[in-house]
């Protein structure tokens, strides 16, 4: 830095410290009036001052946050809002070390949600609206408030509180000045506040560091074009420098502002605090079984805001950890353990709640210190956690689940090291935006778990009938996603070759874009599980693993044949570069088949690699010029340059030997069958009549109707009804045949 930038640089400090210094002496003063108003000794007309504020709180809250299906409006300022939080914080931490009570040990009884001792308006429960919450667990809160009270009246210090607590029910309008009741209802109050209005005001002001660092960048774009544009041009480039420069100058003071005040290490300090306090709160609750459904479900949206400001609002702004507080890492290894505990809680109810569970969980599984907190759990928290995202998938919402166990698992599948696809890095080279920022949803760097994947491993293997419904579930999504994949490019394809003029809608292209996605996890989350427990698809004595290598086999040589197909929809779509489509390309869905073959055929062991290559060969669609395509062979990409994995560097050695030891092998075996097939005549009478490809091996009962085995198998799957008469299928056996 020049002696001038340091010069502005120490100024521009000195002004933030006064400033910060001018704001202090204003805060106190509102300070002081907040203590004046909590006064519980100051009464008036038979109502002490602390209840008057509670109660005019509770309004302010109620017309601020709306109802459940009303949009939000507030009435109060988001910026008044967020310096009042702050204030509120500070007004608490007072009354409570002046009431004796530990500040690190202070939490919300769960009683508190249940016995009406805070008063809750149109406020959703975790567990869905209280009125129906009470018709079901009536018994179970009354026997727990009965539980309280006999504890109580048997434990002298616990009668005491009773009486303490009867005597605060008494003068609560005529004041008194050790009520707990009323500090907790004022802590209630404050977190209701924080969802409802700071946080929203914290990343309103976290976006000004976003726009200035795009001022910044323009800057820098403008100060490249005047080098070498001169006369009109090089004025209208002076013009809108000084435009951007006026603007910085602006934004810069602001931010001096918002450094000063909204971003202090006093204000981190309050949500650091707010956070321990609402994890304290909720696990605690969770420990009363389904009492937990009574908790307000803004305690759990409260709780992830307030992590997700620690992480990427606060200075400086690390998603993959928080502050150097004291006891941060035991704070993140708490919070990873309630996220895993409970994003898939049958108690939770609400859909949005468990939406927002999911996601902060698989932003946690993203980063490297966040994830070895994760790591750092009990045992018995991950396998929770593992057990959970390997549930079937049916039934619930399963895309978020399947991107963390993605993310489990890159930097351990088939050229799956990367942080960014090779073919965006490639199209967005030409272009000055940083990739992170031009694909943030899907640049992010590998960072595997050896632990999480040796729990899925263990539980896969141990639980044989539920890794099988897991299993069934991914390929039936699979199925899924990829069909409307391709129907979503045919449709692509028949716009553009109308002599008419077509707006494709951008709804459209984002549904494709988003089935492109899906089908690609889904490939990687079953690499993952091949790679992991082969046994799933070779072992005979685990369930359905005849069906689930038939089903595996017959949709790799699906996506193959789509993909690869010269004049398929897919390499046309691709070669158009339409804007939204951006994420299709060959190299990614390729490596995830690959991957997958790889591991079945050439990493297996003798035995398994026989039994794959032959449900391979006896899948009719299996096309060796789809795997010749892999390495450049065969067919060319829609631009004339054939695609071949060789030209990626992201594809190691070692991996394109595998990839050619893999063609290799099944050109010849496929020339083997092909030859036994050519001296096995089969009489047309005994082909299945479904694939036309294998001879009739099973025969239904009681209907006597005859299909090959894979057919029936794939079919029994989803329906119990015969093919030709739709009677229910009791039983099968072989046929005749093939008992010869």
């Amino acid at each position: 830095m020049t002696d001038e930038e340091l010069f502005r640089k120490a100024c521009y400090q000195k002004s933030c410290t006064h400033l910060k210094l001018v704001v202090k002496e204003v805060e106190l003063v509102q300070l002081e009036i907040l203590l004046e108003l909590f006064d519980a000794s100051n009464v008036y007309q038979g109502q002490c001052s602390r209840c008057i504020f509670l109660a005019k709180l509770r309004e302010f809250l109620k017309e601020n946050s709306g109802g459940a299906r009303v949009p939000v409006v507030h009435l109060c300022p988001l910026p008044v809002a967020l310096a009042f939080f702050h204030r509120l914080i500070s007004l608490l931490r007072i009354c409570v070390s002046a009431s004796g009570i530990d500040l690190n040990g202070l939490s919300v009884p769960c009683s508190s949600f249940y016995d009406n001792s805070i008063q809750y308006t149109e406020v959703q429960r975790i567990g869905g609206l209280q009125s129906h919450l009470m018709r079901i667990y009536q018994d179970i809160v009354l026997q727990e408030i009965s539980k309280e009270k006999a504890t109580a009246e048997n434990d002298p210090i616990g009668k005491l509180l009773k009486s303490e607590k009867s005597k605060a029910q008494h003068l609560r309008h005529a004041g008194d000045k050790d009520n707990f009741g009323t500090l907790i209802e004022l802590l209630d109050g404050i977190i209701r506040l924080y969802h409802i209005a700071a946080h929203r005001q914290l990343e309103k002001m976290c976006a000004l560091r976003d726009t200035m660092h795009e001022y910044r960048h323009a800057l820098k774009e403008i100060e490249k074009r005047l080098k070498v544009q001169k006369g009109d041009v090089e004025e209208e480039l002076n013009l809108a420098k000084n435009v951007f420069l006026e603007e910085l100058v602006e934004q810069g003071r602001h931010q001096a502002w918002i450094s000063s005040v909204v971003y202090s290490s006093d204000r981190q300090a309050d949500v650091y605090w707010l956070l321990q306090i609402l994890l304290r709160t909720l696990s605690q609750a969770s420990e009363t079984g389904l009492l937990f459904s009574f908790v307000p479900d803004f305690y759990v949206e409260a709780c992830i805001k307030c992590c997700h400001a620690l992480r990427n609002f606060f200075p400086p702004a690390a998603p993959d950890s928080l502050p150097a507080f004291a006891g941060h890492h035991e704070l993140l290894i708490k919070y990873g353990s309630f996220l895993a505990h409970h994003f898939s809680d049958e108690r939770v109810v609400n859909a949005e709640l468990k939406d927002s569970l999911v996601q902060a969980l698989a932003s946690y599984v993203c980063y490297p210190a966040t994830l070895q907190a994760l790591e750092s759990m009990d045992p018995d928290s991950r396998l929770i956690m593992t057990k959970a995202l390997l549930q079937p998938y049916e039934n619930r919402a399963w895309a978020q689940s399947n991107w963390i166990l993605i993310r489990l698992w890159k930097g351990c599948g088939f050229a799956f090291r990367y942080s960014i696809s090779p073919h965006l890095a490639k199209k967005m080279s030409c272009k000055s935006i940083p990739l992170p920022e031009a694909f943030p949803t899907i640049s992010q760097t590998p960072c595997p778990s050896p632990v999480f994947l040796e729990h899925a491993s263990q539980w896969l293997l141990e639980n044989p009938e539920a890794a099988a419904s897991f299993m069934s579930s991914v390929l039936n999504q699979l199925n899924w996603a990829f069909s409307e994949f391709i129907g979503m490019l045919q449709e692509i394809q028949n716009a553009s070759n109308r002599p008419e003029r077509v707006f494709i809608d951008s709804r459209q292209l984002k549904i494709c874009a988003t089935c492109f996605d899906l089908a690609l996890g889904l490939l990687r989350v079953l690499e993952m599980c091949v790679h992991l427990v082969p046994q799933l698809f070779t072992d005979p004595s685990r369930p359905s693993s005849e069906i689930f290598l038939t089903r595996l086999c017959q949709l790799v040589c699906q996506v193959l044949n789509r993909i690869t197909s010269k004049s398929g929809c897919f390499c046309l779509v691709a070669s158009m570069e339409i804007p939204g489509l951006e994420t299709i390309d060959h190299f990614p869905i390729l490596t995830a088949v690959t991957g997958i073959l790889v591991s079945l055929i050439i990493d297996g062991l003798p035995k398994s690699q026989k039994k794959a290559i032959n449900a391979l060969l006896a899948e009719p669609s299996f096309q060796p010029s789809s795997l010749d395509f892999l390495l450049g062979g065969s067919q060319e990409s829609s631009n004339g340059k054939p695609f071949s994995l060789r030209d990626y560097k992201e594809v190691s050695k070692e991996e394109i030997e595998k990839v050619e030891q893999l063609c290799q092998l099944l050109h010849s075996k496929y020339d083997i069958a092909q030859q036994n097939r050519g001296l096995e005549e089969i009489d047309d009478d005994l082909v299945c009549t479904i694939c036309y490809a294998n001879p009739k091996s099973a025969c239904f009962y009681p209907c006597q109707h005859q299909s090959c085995r894979n057919c029936i198998s794939l079919h029994l799957l989803s329906h119990k009804e015969c093919f030709f008469c739709k009677s229910v299928i009791e039983f099968i056996k072989p046929t005749q045949q093939e008992k010869k």
